[in-house]
């Protein structure tokens, strides 16, 4: 059964526009906690594509080790907003919110949450989705 958290996005909604930086901290709290609060849910999903409050067309997803500028200079996207916490830090992935081909803002999420297929793409580490496929399968443990 795929579950979707509407009311989680719909709470990102209302508080996104409330962020005064690039990062969504307090979404990225929420969405960890609620992660974390699942168990033995199979096919559980993160929707992301509901998310409004800023205008964005696509979306990000660096996984560990990589580096931005390598990311930016490949792709010919403005990434200069996106820390680099990724490239030394694997415990992490980041999700940059893209609007016409510009970094706008950005979330860290556990990485153990999710399965690593949802940031490797063609043997690269990082993978763009258009905002109507923003739309995560969870890894679900079971402790």
């Amino acid at each position: 059964m795929i579950k979707s958290y509407n009311l989680l996005l719909l709470f990102l909604l209302f508080s996104s526009c409330l962020v005064d930086d690039n990062r969504l901290r307090n979404e990225e709290e929420i969405i960890n906690k609620k992660i974390d609060n699942i168990s033995g849910e199979e096919n559980s999903q993160l929707v992301l594509d509901t998310i409004s409050g800023f205008d964005w067309d696509e979306l990000l997803i660096i996984g560990p080790y990589i580096e931005v500028d390598t990311i930016e200079n490949r792709t010919n996207h403005e990434l200069h907003i996106l820390p680099r916490s990724t490239q030394s830090f694997d415990k992490l992935i980041l999700l940059g919110f893209i609007d016409n081909k510009t970094a706008i803002r950005y979330m860290e999420l556990n990485r153990s949450n999710f399965h690593d297929s949802i940031f490797i793409q063609k043997g690269r580490e990082y993978r763009f989705y258009p905002r109507n496929k923003a739309q995560l399968n969870l890894l679900i443990r079971e402790y």
